[in-house]
């Protein structure tokens, strides 16, 4: 699978140093999750395949496969009081499930392989932010609701390249697209 936006970073842990994704923020009403990463440094369109860790949780491999994408999608956009945000798409969704781990390219629909959020306020009840892992098939288009006064936008995840649209440009962009896309009010997400 091709990477978007996938950084991963060294973390210092009690007992020693780890390249991870870090998804969301630490903190109440907050959560925290590491994806650990056996790539050191990884580009967009670099390779990268999924695997387990022995507590069944997500990591990243290097890969030869090409089919799809595996994405991060941030959607902190600062803060507003009873901000929330969100990402959806024409197409289906779901969990991830260790059972799908090697059909993970066979469906055509997003997998959420791991989430984090943040939030804001002292106690983490003010607002909250988002923060995806995601199997994105070629061809698919996810609309992300950023927080706050954060710029909406929407990822056009093509067979070589990934288009990050601003929402104020999404109608000139459509106009282009040669398919029939549905109205981004009928997409469905998590």
């Amino acid at each position: 699978m091709k990477a978007y936006n996938i950084k991963p970073q060294e973390k210092e842990f009690s007992w020693g140093k780890m390249k991870v994704i870090a998804l969301g923020e630490a903190g109440r009403g907050r959560s925290l999750k590491y994806v650990p990463c056996e790539i050191k440094e990884v580009k967009d369109g670099d390779l990268v395949g999924v695997s387990l860790t022995r507590n069944k949780n997500i990591k990243l491999i290097p890969s030869s496969n090409d089919n799809g994408w595996i994405t991060r999608i941030n959607l902190y956009g600062g803060y507003t009081r009873n901000t929330y945000s969100y990402f959806c798409s024409p197409k289906n969704y779901s969990e991830f499930e260790e059972e799908k781990l090697n059909k993970i390219t066979e469906k055509d629909e997003i997998i959420v392989l791991a989430r984090g959020h943040g939030a804001f306020g002292m106690a983490g009840r003010i607002g909250r932010w988002n923060d995806y892992l995601l199997y994105v098939p070629e061809d698919t288009l996810i609309y992300c609701k950023t927080s706050g006064r954060g710029e909406n936008y929407i990822l056009h995840f093509m067979k070589k390249e990934v288009n990050r649209i601003p929402e104020r440009e999404w109608e000139i962009y459509l106009d282009q697209l040669s398919e029939s896309i549905p109205p981004i009010e009928e997409w469905e997400g998590p």
